[in-house]
Parts: C-alpha cells; sequence; structure tokens
C-alpha cells in the first residue's frame, strides 16, 4: 500500500503540474478568464490533494491500517471527482457540470475526516520514543524502537512501554 500511495501522489502530482502548464500556455488563448481561473482551481486542489496522499503514505509508514487506506483512497477519488468535473466543465464548456462538482467534493472531506481520526494517528506527548540518535524520528523503522515510560510517572512502567 504504501508504494501505490507514493505512486498515485507522484503521478497526480506530475499530472498537476503538466495540466497547470497545458493551462498557462495552451489554452491562455482558447479560454476565457473565468474558464481559466475555474481550471487553475482544479488544477490547485488536484496538487494540494496530492501533497495530502504524499502525507497518507508517511502515515502509512507508521500507523497502517483500514482508515489509513481509505483516507488514501477518497483523496484518490476526490482529485478524479473534483478535478476532474472542473477540467471537464472548462474543457467541454458544459455549465451544467458546475453541478456536481460540489457533490465531488465530498470523498475529500471523507479523507480527511479519516485520516484525523485514525486510532492512535496523534502521540500521547507523555510518550518519549527512543530512535538512537536520529536527528528525525519519524524516518527510523518502528522495528527496534522502544517506547520509554514518561520521566514524571512516578516510577512506574507505562502501560506501552517496553521497560517492566
Amino acid at each position: 500500500m504504501l508504494r501505490s500511495f507514493l505512486l498515485l501522489a507522484a503521478f497526480f502530482g506530475f499530472t498537476g503540474v503538466a495540466l497547470g502548464a497545458f493551462a498557462a500556455h495552451g489554452l491562455k488563448g482558447r479560454l476565457s478568464q473565468e474558464y481559466l481561473a475555474i481550471f487553475h482551481t482544479g488544477v490547485t486542489y488536484q496538487l494540494v490533494h496530492a501533497l495530502a496522499l504524499l502525507g497518507v503514505a508517511v502515515l502509512w509508514a507508521h500507523l497502517p491500517g483500514r482508515l489509513t487506506a481509505w483516507a488514501g483512497g477518497l483523496f484518490c477519488l476526490g482529485i478524479v471527482l473534483f478535478s476532474g468535473s472542473l477540467y471537464l466543465l472548462t474543457l467541454s464548456g458544459i455549465g451544467k457540470l458546475g453541478i456536481i462538482t460540489p457533490l465531488a467534493a465530498w470523498p475529500s472531506s471523507a479523507a480527511g475526516c479519516a485520516w484525523a481520526w485514525r486510532p492512535g494517528a496523534w502521540v500521547d506527548p507523555r510518550v518519549r520514543i527512543e530512535t538512537n540518535g536520529a536527528a528525525w524520528p519519524w524516518v527510523q523503522p518502528r522495528i527496534g524502537a522502544r517506547m520509554r515510560a514518561p520521566k514524571n510517572n512516578g516510577g512506574r512502567a507505562h502501560a506501552h512501554s517496553t521497560e517492566r
């Protein structure tokens, strides 16, 4: 799943940059300013959600689970539906496609909720994770990292600690 999320984030990031360049250079004389702004909104949301998908991949590396997978899938669906509806609206000129766009935003909202409510996604600030001297603890693999008891717990071991 990690590889899939990374590949999808790279794909959506690449196509977002390519579509932005296409709009800036290829569509500038062919579309009105209003339609160019709509296309730009689609590109912006695609790029932001590609970064969010990259965040889901990082979260998956540390906390894999069903909600993390759902968040990644919903971000992908949100990109395709929301940005895709804006691209179709501007390139086809069919104004009724604008009705679909607000409805197409729900997968991204649901992905954010799944990401935020992922059990264990937020680390207990009282727990210190030993990282073997790494500058960035989130880069360390989960295997081998040990959780130590908080210093101000009265000498008792923490429930998830390896020290008993």
